[in-house]
């Protein structure tokens, strides 16, 4: 499911950052200070979740609603450590865990996260310490909680392998006595591991263009935390993404000109707006059909109608659009804009060789075209066209449904 696939995801993220510190000692604690920066100790007992609370990732993960107890705490370090190549195992007691971890100098040390995590005084305590570190007034390996379990001899005896292992000594004295500085950029590599959409993995080629919508305020998801990558765009919900890009976005006064748009809709003012300002005319007999899916020749043209009322410059000065050997099937109201959004890099092939523009705009599709073109539109204010510089006069052209499409519109 997600959430491991997050955990994991998150757990190199976690590395990677780790990896870029000078000494083993920087990298264990970046593991330890960004874990504990992100989680909070679990009070959930609802039946349903309370497995989850033993898993790494729910202390890898931020911001969802799995918080770890000590088993998840020890298991995100111990996943972290795994990566970085540092050694690290998950050590018990009755009712307790957390991590040993080597260090260079070829001893182990103790780290409890558990115990670190909410402690704002000195979250760094129970970090790298000895059996002899005085906590609290009573040295570590007094502490009831922290009576360590040797499971690993224990199964070897119990099972009569015929193997020896040699149960990692600890350290009696902590690490480093210098003094303990918190980990740098925290808020920073917490917000990379925020998950805003479960359904949209960081390994897809559209995470980067749905991250960009999302901070933009282009689009919302369409239920909580999901986006629906692979689901059609309407009509309306893309008008309702350029209104949501204009810095100056006010409903429109006047009657609404669409005879399927009525007053109420969640739409309705944002499509009044796209009317009032040529961006969209919708067809011959009246309607927008907000709820009709988008192709990707409407989207051009919305694009190319938005660049115009936002004073962009639209000419066109390259041929690019006739290296796609399906483009004789743009309709002639979309031809200018297509080329015009071929040559500029918003909108690229379906293939290397063809357009599909009759084809219906995915959600990441349409998140994608709007992250290419975030350089080019940069000028989000409608503003007064004069009137030698309006789109050119409507023309009308079938669909392929049968409806006469208006020009420029879409």
């Amino acid at each position: 499911s997600y959430i491991y696939r997050a955990g994991k995801e998150n757990a190199q993220i976690i590395a990677d950052a780790a990896s870029k510190k000078s000494t083993t000692a920087e990298k264990v604690q970046l593991a330890h200070d960004i874990i504990n920066h992100i989680s909070s100790y679990s009070t959930v007992t609802d039946s349903k979740v309370s497995l989850y609370p033993f898993e790494a990732f729910s202390a890898l993960v931020p911001g969802d609603a799995y918080e770890p107890v000590c088993e998840g705490y020890s298991k995100a370090m111990k996943m972290v450590c795994d990566i970085l190549g540092i050694p690290c195992i998950l050590v018990i007691s009755e009712t307790h865990m957390w991590n040993n971890i080597k260090m260079d100098d070829g001893n182990w040390y103790i780290a409890d996260l558990t115990w670190d995590d909410g402690n704002a005084m000195k979250p760094f305590e129970y970090f790298l310490i000895g059996q002899e570190t005085v906590v609290g007034g009573t040295p570590f390996y007094l502490e009831k909680t922290h009576q360590e379990i040797d499971i690993y001899s224990a199964l070897l005896a119990a099972n009569d392998f015929d193997i020896s292992f040699d149960y990692p000594e600890r350290s009696k004295t902590a690490y480093s006595a210098s003094g303990y500085t918190m980990s740098e950029g925290l808020d920073e590599l917490a917000a990379e591991l925020e998950i805003i959409f479960r359904d949209v993995p960081r390994d897809k080629w559209y995470y980067n263009a749905i991250q960009y919508v999302y901070d933009e305020g282009l689009f919302n998801g369409t239920a909580e935390g999901i986006f629906s990558p692979n689901g059609d765009m309407d009509r309306a919900m893309f008008v309702q993404v350029l209104a949501n890009k204009t810095e100056n976005y006010e409903a429109a006064a006047g009657s609404m000109i669409f005879n399927d748009v009525s007053d109420g809709q969640w739409y309705y003012e944002s499509v009044q707006w796209a009317a009032a300002n040529d961006i969209v005319r919708g067809y011959e007999n009246g309607t927008f059909n907000p709820k009709g899916k988008i192709t990707r020749e409407q989207m051009a043209v919305m694009l190319h109608n938005y660049a115009i009322k936002t004073g962009t410059d639209v000419t066109v000065t390259g041929s690019r659009h006739l290296s796609f050997t399906d483009f004789n099937r743009v309709s002639v109201w979309a031809q200018e804009a297509m080329i015009w959004a071929v040559d500029r890099g918003i909108i690229n092939g379906m293939t290397d060789t063809t357009l599909e523009p009759k084809s219906t705009a995915k959600r990441s599709q349409v998140a994608q075209i709007f992250k290419n073109a975030d350089d080019l539109l940069n000028d989000t204010l409608i503003v007064d066209i004069p009137e030698t510089e309006e789109p050119e006069t409507e023309e009308t052209d079938e669909s392929e449904t049968g409806e006469s499409e208006i020009s420029e519109a879409a």
